[in-house]
């Protein structure tokens, strides 16, 4: 009875979650991704399907051409472009811009801002990763980048579907109540549920979409689940840190459950406070 209770539970979430209304995966991201986990890609194709965008192409001549990638010589194709910058970077480009896309903002400024900071902390995230990365440092920084902006992407749908969000987030401090908490005693769902079916749907892999929904769980943001794998806590102590550096470099002090997460982070990575302000220092032109 209790497993069947639970399934029942399960299915009603899911039900709230779907008339939510999760924006479909475009279908030029979902041939990008297929193109960049094949054995051989084709850049030719890659090119001409980000070409047939014009705001995706002006996007990718852009980080091609900036400080970051630039050569001697501009590139003046989104051929050229894709080769300078890589695929995988390419894809990550791409699915940033389309996801943003997929939210039309219209004058809400709380959902402008939202996008502004998830970009910077993608970036700060990426950065930090490959500081604190493995040998498979520039595979930890893609990844670290990507779940970074799909991270709190279920906020973003709150916002648009509920006038009252805002509120409810500013409570969180007040009350001195975690933000799923009030989430699922409002809404019967959390943000993370949001994200994670958002990020499934969008055929991201396994450990982003799990670090998606389980990036506000106490004992994951400790590093210590053990039904979680060590790359999924990494991604989400990664992302901590990075929001951690944003917010300070912003001038604003963290809350109490970012900070916690923060610290049980840093631990993680064997990093101090000192490494901490490094970041932070160093924010302003990573970020920018």
């Amino acid at each position: 009875m209790l497993a069947q209770a639970r399934t029942t539970q399960a299915d009603e979430v899911d039900r709230m979650v779907a008339e939510i209304g999760i924006p479909p995966c475009p279908s030029v991201l979902a041939t990008l991704i297929r193109e960049a986990r094949a054995d051989e890609p084709d850049f030719a194709r890659v090119s001409s399907l980000i070409a047939s965008d014009v705001g995706l192409s002006a996007a990718m001549l852009k980080v091609a051409n900036s400080a970051m990638y630039g050569g001697n010589a501009s590139v003046d194709s989104v051929r050229g472009a894709v080769m300078r910058i890589g695929l995988k970077n390419a894809v990550q480009l791409v699915t940033g811009l389309l996801l943003r896309q997929a939210f039309a903002a219209d004058g809400n400024a709380s959902l402008e801002q939202f996008w502004e900071s998830s970009a910077r902390i993608a970036v700060l995230s990426a950065h930090i990763a490959g500081q604190v990365g493995s040998k498979a440092a520039a595979a930890e920084r893609e990844l670290a980048y990507t779940f970074s902006l799909f991270r709190e992407c279920g906020t973003a749908l709150m916002l648009l579907r509920f006038p009252d969000y805002p509120r409810l987030v500013a409570a969180t401090e007040k009350l001195d109540r975690r933000l799923t908490d009030l989430e699922q005693a409002r809404y019967g769902f959390t943000h993370t549920q949001v994200g994670y079916e958002l990020a499934h749907s969008w055929l991201l892999n396994d450990t982003l979409c799990t670090a998606v929904l389980h990036h506000h769980s106490p004992d994951a943001m400790r590093g210590r689940r053990s039904d979680l794998s060590a790359a999924c806590m990494r991604l989400i102590a990664i992302a901590a840190i990075a929001e951690t550096v944003y917010r300070i470099d912003g001038g604003e002090t963290p809350g109490k459950e970012l900070a916690t997460a923060t610290k049980f982070a840093l631990l993680q990575f064997s990093l101090t406070s000192v490494d901490l302000d490094n970041f932070v220092r160093e924010a302003p032109a990573i970020a920018n």
